[in-house]
């Protein structure tokens, strides 16, 4: 099997070169993929799914080396002697040209890759909560997925706030990343002044195996929290809370975010359990809540003070439509109170 990392430029360029030399290429790949789509007549399939299948050579077509380290990371962690990568980017610009492949230029920007872009690519799940009701960062987008990276537009706006509100490149610390966004990973680990922690529940995502409504860290160890949507997922979130204000600095900042429907306040029922209950109700089969318009109401009770991030407060139309951003996304900046 034949598979192309990366349907950008780079990536277009490559199933036209492997064409041209009546080679067939299977898929291409990119890290998430919720709606059927593909490029130039061939189907783009997930990681996860890719590698279900045996004897898969990948051809790696994006110029961001650090994601090719984590793709062969990854493998050895999967203990897969049968999956072979590639690095295509030389023999790409061999075979095309620098100047000629750089030209192709769009006017769309992605500032987890750097590259410019046609346009972004449609993602996102087609639930039925999602087509009744306005859910920012939720539901299917017609301009969600980069073709070159396969960064999402709520991982770009995350970016966007880490570099210039956070100045993520310039603090120092410790930093506690939960469920880690593979695109996001290696621009916070080039920070040699940051601690970086990685943790999730389920092995070989991340560095740590973490339970976030049980953690392994100390108290007040941990200087920044990342955790973009993961909360919707907890259905103990009393203790989730609980253990990140005990792991986060008195003077710490916790990031993060969730999809909000913006027309009902937060929506949960504990006797919705089933994976179909939850995707008609909550919009996803392995989400517990829906967070409506109350959801700054709702940490501010659990003890913290909030700093709102949105992209129409921050940028221009011309901006957000540049850069890919869902212009009311929210990215929420939270301190502990003093006083609770």
């Amino acid at each position: 099997m034949i598979v192309i990392y990366g349907a950008g430029k780079y990536g277009i360029e490559l199933l036209r070169i492997l064409k041209n030399l009546n080679y067939s290429v299977d898929y291409f790949i990119q890290s998430k993929v919720e709606k059927e789509i593909q490029i130039q007549g061939v189907k783009v399939i997930s990681w996860n799914e890719l590698i279900k299948y045996d004897d898969i050579n990948i051809l790696f077509s994006i110029r961001d080396k650090s994601i090719l380290s984590l793709i062969k990371n990854d493998v050895l962690c999967k203990k897969r002697n049968d999956i072979y990568v590639y690095d295509c980017i030389d023999f790409i610009e061999t075979n095309q040209g620098v100047k000629k492949i750089n030209s192709i230029q769009g006017e769309k920007e992605c500032i987890v890759c750097g590259n410019k872009v046609e346009s972004f690519l449609p993602g996102g799940i087609c639930a039925d909560v999602f087509k009744k009701h306005h859910v920012i960062g939720g539901g299917y987008r017609k301009k969600c997925i980069c073709p070159i990276c396969g960064a999402s537009d709520r991982e770009r706006w995350l970016l966007y706030v880490l570099q210039n509100i956070i100045h993520i490149n310039q603090i120092s610390g410790r930093v506690l990343h939960f469920a880690p966004e593979m695109h996001i990973i290696s621009i916070i680990k080039n920070n040699i002044n940051i601690d970086y922690y990685t943790g999730d529940i389920i092995k070989g995502r991340a560095m740590h195996v973490t339970d976030i409504t049980n953690m392994q860290y100390a108290n007040q160890s941990m200087d920044y929290i990342i955790c973009n949507h993961v909360l919707e997922h907890i259905v103990d979130i009393k203790s989730a809370i609980s253990e990140i204000r005990r792991v986060l600095k008195d003077d710490g900042m916790f990031i993060f975010s969730f999809p909000i429907c913006n027309d009902m306040n937060t929506f949960e029922d504990i006797s919705i359990s089933s994976p179909e209950e939850r995707l008609k109700y909550y919009g996803q089969k392995d989400h517990v809540r829906l967070y409506g318009k109350d959801f700054a109401d709702i940490y501010t009770k659990y003890g913290f003070d909030l700093d709102i991030r949105r992209p129409k407060r921050a940028l221009t139309k011309e901006q957000i439509e540049r850069y890919g951003f869902i212009e009311d996304d929210v990215i929420i900046i939270a301190k502990k109170k003093k006083e609770i």
